[in-house]
């Protein structure tokens, strides 16, 4: 024999929040479920008629199996304020950049396709030391 406290059957309905009358009903519901009252019992107390006994019975266990589906694992997300901002300034800085990055993937288009568009007035290519330069100025230019 499992030693333990006693149940409280249908007065555990006692310690919900809700009116007295709400608390009534339930208490009517579990205990014709129970088969401790009758139906017949249970609409003399509430002082209802049988189709709006049914009614309030049908409600209350859709209400207790709507309560009972699963949620999502887990604790809620927090929003907070200055996590959505950095949110947001973090896209506004990668938008930035991708603009910058497509303008330097244009330039280097055309510098490869115009001879004397980058610097050298022959048309042939640059030396070392100017490229190094260049790349110098355009970091310098990025960052």
């Amino acid at each position: 024999m499992v030693m333990g406290r006693p149940n409280k059957g249908v007065d555990h309905v006692d310690n919900c929040d809700g009116s007295n009358q709400s608390k009534l009903r339930a208490k009517a519901v579990l205990r014709t479920i129970a088969g401790d009252w009758q139906v017949i019992e249970a609409m003399e107390e509430l002082k209802v008629q049988r189709p709006y006994f049914a009614s309030l019975r049908s409600r209350a266990l859709q209400a207790v199996v709507d309560a009972l589906e699963p949620g999502r694992p887990g604790r809620p997300r927090k929003h907070d304020a200055e996590s959505d901002q950095r949110a947001a300034a973090l896209a506004s800085k990668v938008a930035q950049l991708e603009k910058q990055l497509e303008l330097e993937r244009a330039r280097a288009d055309i510098a490869q396709i115009l001879p004397g568009r980058n610097g050298d007035e022959k048309g042939g290519s640059m030396t070392r030391q100017e490229r190094r330069k260049r790349e110098r100025e355009r970091k310098k230019n990025l960052g």
